[in-house]
């Protein structure tokens, strides 16, 4: 019988627009700054430094409870010369109140009640808390056992760990799979000794664990599943197609959190055991038997995570270098021919690299086949002794040649000595 889990969201950031008088953008009268707000009735806390995309920073309070984190006012407006839109903010729901009832509904109506265009889930994070595996596996002797090569992980084959050194074993707490730049990553670790380390307790979540019947005197362990940017975008179901989307707003009540959560698991929370083939050697992974930690029910693994597209969305950095290099590119009065090939070809390297065509950004017509075939093909090993046979002929003609030319250079000069 499955034991009990405690679900829920632990991060909800979006993408909105603020509405605007002009086009452009450029005015201010209907933008949602720090201003709009307190005049709104709300107490607003500014922070007094920004994020590397956004100049402005702030919370947006009720009394003293944190309503919404809003960033807004892009250092790469278009108005600018950058390329987003003046007008581009993000919003994200506190912690805390990711705990309240209807969080979803909360900020689908903070959306539509500050008339902002909601464009996108920029991250999601979904998590469930529990003492012991569904099997009633042991946790923290689970996490030992994968460390010791016991067990290996379907997916995501970057690990990242934390522990410490003790005897009779190492003792790890925190398991995190899966690159910074990943659309996804996986986090197996110990809320309770997190909680128990840091200098705010977090009550809420503690309530949230003792309504969900989770033993609170026995270390509670969560399983965090964090999806960033568009490369993400939908489950698709196996046996129709059909797709259920990503949207923040899908996520109204914990059924279907659990749900996503569950779908989530059967690919990126998939444990095999090692084993070994007949003859002694190891058995590839996708064929050894696989550990049922969380035992989803058949409507949940109907459903399983996809990407559209292999190659991921440009950021940022990789919009402004290729704007930057456009503008080499047409700029004949201070850049030479040669220069503004080069900006051509590396544009072309940059884009090829990232999903641009996605975005409607068109590729430049750049041919790269000429570097292609200046790449040197490997060589088998015997072509490389010919090749090395070859060069010691030619080293050794040349050092003949330039020891006769010594010779010749010493024999003239003694020629030429008046002593």
């Amino acid at each position: 019988m499955p034991k009990f889990r405690c679900v829920n969201i632990d991060w909800l950031e979006v993408c909105c627009h603020e509405p605007t008088n002009s086009r452009d953008g450029l005015d201010n009268m209907y933008a949602r700054n720090a201003d709009y707000f307190e005049r709104q009735g709300y107490r607003v806390e500014q922070r007094a430094y920004g994020t590397p995309m956004y100049r402005e920073m702030f919370t947006v309070y009720n009394g003293k409870t944190p309503l919404v984190e809003v960033r807004r006012s892009p250092y790469s407006a278009r108005s600018s010369g950058g390329i987003f839109p003046d007008n581009i903010c993000h919003l994200r729901l506190p912690n805390s109140a990711l705990y309240r009832e209807h969080p979803v509904e909360f900020l689908a109506a903070f959306i539509k009640r500050h008339k902002f265009e909601y464009r996108t889930t920029t991250r999601i994070d979904f998590c469930c808390d529990f003492n012991t595996f569904d099997n009633n596996r042991d946790v923290a002797k689970f996490i030992r056992a994968y460390m010791a090569e016991k067990f290996f992980k379907m997916n995501q084959k970057y690990v990242h760990s934390h522990g410490v050194d003790t005897w009779p074993f190492r003792d790890y707490w925190s398991l995190k799979w899966g690159e910074e730049t990943s659309p996804i990553t996986t986090k197996l670790y110990d809320k309770t000794r997190e909680l128990n380390d840091g200098n705010n307790a977090k009550a809420y979540i503690i309530d949230a664990w003792r309504d969900a019947g989770l033993d609170i005197n026995l270390p509670v362990y969560r399983v965090e599943f964090s999806i960033k940017g568009s490369q993400l975008k939908s489950m698709v179901q196996k046996s129709t197609g059909n797709l259920l989307q990503l949207h923040f707003y899908e996520f109204p009540g914990r059924d279907q959190i659990l749900f996503t959560f569950m779908a989530l698991a059967d690919r990126y929370f998939d444990f095999r055991k090692a084993t070994y083939t007949r003859e002694g050697n190891w058995q590839r992974r996708d064929r050894c038997p696989k550990v049922d930690l969380f035992i989803p029910s058949n409507d949940e693994r109907g459903y399983t995570p996809i990407r559209f597209v292999e190659k991921p969305d440009p950021t940022r950095v990789d919009k402004m270098l290729v704007k930057r290099l456009f503008a080499i590119m047409e700029d004949d009065s201070h850049y030479t021919n040669t220069e503004r090939e080069m900006a051509q070809q590396v544009a072309a390297c940059i884009m090829e690299a990232a999903n641009y065509k996605r975005k409607g950004i068109e590729m430049p017509d750049v041919n790269l086949k000429m570097e292609r075939e200046m790449q040197r093909p490997q060589m088998t090993p015997a072509q490389f002794e010919k090749f090395m046979a070859e060069m010691r002929r030619h080293w050794k003609r040349w050092e003949d040649f330039r020891i006769n030319q010594l010779a010749d250079t010493i024999n003239q000069a003694g020629n030429e000595c008046p002593f």
